[in-house]
């Protein structure tokens, strides 16, 4: 088997009331990914937020963990992709963990970016618009 047999995606599973399946969709990343937050939205879409590496290491590698990038996927409510978006992660990994749409249609995502070369974590949050596009 080769290490791509193992690459990590986030998957979307919709159920109705009695747990019966009515979707499952799967969303690869850049590498392995790691679903941590979802936003549905009042327009029914659904807004996923997560951490992709750069490559398809096996997670039980340290490497896995440099360079992770903030992924931002919106679908809509049945699952199907409007639009991916990946962020940061030059030599260090972004972990966000809670995202929230505000009045605007922007939204904003908070975590914490891990500084690999020195091993200092720092708390961070982003306002990126409907899009997904990081606002400065």
């Amino acid at each position: 088997e080769g290490i791509t047999d193992h690459l990590m995606q986030v998957e979307l599973i919709k159920t109705d009331f009695s747990g019966k399946l009515l979707w499952a969709k799967k969303y690869p990343g850049l590498g392995n990914s790691i679903l941590r937050g979802m936003e549905l939205l009042p327009n029914g879409n659904i807004m996923l937020l997560g951490s992709s590496s750069n490559s398809n290491y096996n997670f039980a590698f340290p490497e896995a963990f440099f360079n992770l990038k903030t992924m931002l996927i919106q679908v809509d409510k049945e699952g199907n992709l409007i639009w991916q978006k990946f962020t940061g992660g030059e030599k260090n990994a972004n972990i966000y963990q809670s995202v929230q749409q505000k009045e605007d249609g922007s939204f904003i995502i908070a975590g914490y970016t891990c500084l690999t070369e020195i091993g200092f974590h720092k708390m961070n949050w982003s306002k990126v618009d409907k899009m997904g596009e990081l606002i400065k």
